[in-house]
């Protein structure tokens, strides 16, 4: 089961395009507490969306329940865990334009 990270808002401008967005993102240690374990990085599942042309669109990222828990764990104990987005869209004639976003999490 997974829950929701992120939204996305995503456009291709002149033509319709196919979108791929996904998260990945390492957490800092902690002495204690659901991520002490060993579960250090975090990823999201990758999601693929059709895009009309000059239409924004909602991308929903999300992270499986275990890593989830281990964010929300390392938020409590006062830690920042960063991610970096990435977006990719390919158009029908095969161009493709990657975007790269680094975000903090936050409460």
């Amino acid at each position: 089961m997974c829950r929701l990270f992120g939204i996305i808002q995503a456009r291709c401008q002149a033509e319709a395009c196919t979108a791929v967005a996904g998260a990945k993102g390492k957490l800092p240690r902690a002495r204690r507490g659901a991520h002490a374990a060993g579960l250090t990085t975090l990823r999201t599942r990758t999601v693929t969306k059709q895009l009309p042309a000059a239409t924004t669109t909602t991308l929903k990222l999300r992270l499986p329940r275990r890593q989830l828990k281990a964010m929300r764990s390392a938020l409590l104990a006062g830690k920042r865990p960063k991610l970096k987005v990435t977006v990719r869209a390919t158009d029908g004639g095969g161009a493709t334009v990657a975007r790269t976003l680094t975000v903090n999490a936050a409460r």
